[in-house]
């Protein structure tokens, strides 16, 4: 989709996302980038339907509250996202969409906003949660605090006190988020 709104904000893709399955959404307004990513409905209840997140076998699945767009059907396709990774249960997207995109007159090249390239970042693992699911890392250059969900661990790295690692940082609708975190050399 072109366009999405969420939170009554105007969202316009500026092209593949950092992650697999994902999208790179620039917010009109503010600049930020919130990514969305493709899925499919895989199951469906009164309260929550559980989105597969295609091509990204890191997230695999998220959960998207009915309160959210409203009953799904399986197998039906959908954009979910920003994703929140606090909730004990798992991930869960905060805004999701179907059908046509949002009509609106077609931008001027020269006068969007372009996406940030992705930047590979170094930090320490600060903290990680009694659950060993998340944790924070503190970033080198600003020793900023950024969220860190495991699964965006590469293959066979697990959540450690002070592992050093090298990241690229993305933002949801919390703050800064790792993802594609690998050791770092």
């Amino acid at each position: 989709m072109k366009s999405l709104t969420f939170k009554n904000e105007t969202l316009l893709h500026a092209g593949k996302g950092n992650c697999a399955g994902s999208h790179s959404y620039i917010n009109v307004r503010t600049g930020e980038v919130a990514t969305i990513y493709d899925g499919m409905v895989i199951n469906t209840g009164p309260a929550f339907s559980i989105i597969s997140v295609l091509g990204n076998q890191a997230l695999q699945t998220v959960f998207l509250s009915r309160q959210v767009l409203g009953s799904l059907a399986l197998g039906q396709k959908v954009l979910v996202g920003p994703i929140d990774y606090s909730h004990s249960s798992g991930p869960r997207a905060l805004g999701a969409w179907t059908g046509v995109p949002t009509t609106l007159p077609k931008p001027v090249p020269a006068l969007m906003p372009r996406a940030p390239q992705p930047r590979l970042e170094r930090g320490t693992i600060a903290s990680v949660a009694k659950t060993g699911t998340y944790g924070r890392i503190i970033a080198d250059l600003t020793g900023e605090s950024v969220f860190l969900a495991g699964s965006q661990l590469a293959p066979g790295l697990a959540l450690r006190p002070g592992l050093r690692v090298k990241f690229v940082r993305s933002f949801n609708a919390k703050g800064p988020s790792a993802s594609q975190v690998t050791l770092a050399a």
